[in-house]
C-alpha cells in the first residue's frame, strides 16, 4: 500500500516538463507589437502594447527557424548581405500595418523567439522565399553568404 501511494505522490508531483513532450512551450501571441529597430535580419526589437516596460520596451525578438547573415561576420561579403537584409527587413516592418508574435517561447540561449508576422505575411518565411535567409535548427550555423556578392 504505501508503494502505491509514493507512487502516486511521485506522479502528481513530477513537473510538466518531465511528462511533456520534448518541445519548449510556446506563450499566447502577441498582437499589435510596435517595430522599434532590428540590429540584423533576424533579430528584431518591439515594443509589446499593455506590458510592463520592463518585460516589454524595446525587446529583442528572434525570428524562430531561420538565420540571416551576421553584421560581425569576418566574411565581407557577409556582411554586405547582412547589411542588405537588414535595411530589407527595416523597410517592411516600418510600413506594416500590423505586426504578430506568433510561437513565442525561449530558445537555447535563452533568448526569445517568435515568428513575426506582418500584414498577414509570416516574415520569417517571406525571407526564406526571396534568399535572404536560410533554415536554421539551432544546431552549427554554417554561412552561404561568403562566395556570393551583392551587385546592384
Amino acid at each position: 500500500m504505501k508503494f502505491i501511494l509514493c507512487a502516486l505522490l511521485l506522479i502528481l508531483i513530477t513537473p510538466e516538463s518531465v511528462t511533456a513532450s520534448p518541445e519548449k512551450p510556446h506563450y499566447n501571441d502577441l498582437h499589435h507589437v510596435l517595430y522599434q529597430s532590428n540590429y540584423d535580419g533576424d533579430t528584431i526589437r518591439f515594443n509589446i502594447p499593455n506590458t510592463h516596460p520592463l518585460f516589454g520596451h524595446n525587446i529583442p525578438i528572434r525570428l524562430r527557424d531561420i538565420d540571416t547573415p551576421e553584421i560581425n561576420s569576418a566574411c565581407p561579403a557577409e556582411r554586405q548581405h547582412a547589411h542588405a537584409a537588414r535595411q530589407h527587413v527595416q523597410s517592411l516592418l516600418q510600413n506594416a500595418q500590423v505586426i504578430t508574435l506568433k510561437r513565442v517561447g525561449r530558445g537555447k540561449y535563452f533568448r526569445i523567439l517568435a515568428d513575426v508576422i506582418f500584414d498577414g505575411v509570416d516574415l520569417g518565411q517571406h525571407l526564406l522565399q526571396q534568399g535572404w535567409a536560410i533554415s536554421y535548427d539551432g544546431d552549427q550555423r554554417h554561412s552561404v553568404w561568403c562566395d556570393t556578392v551583392i551587385t546592384e
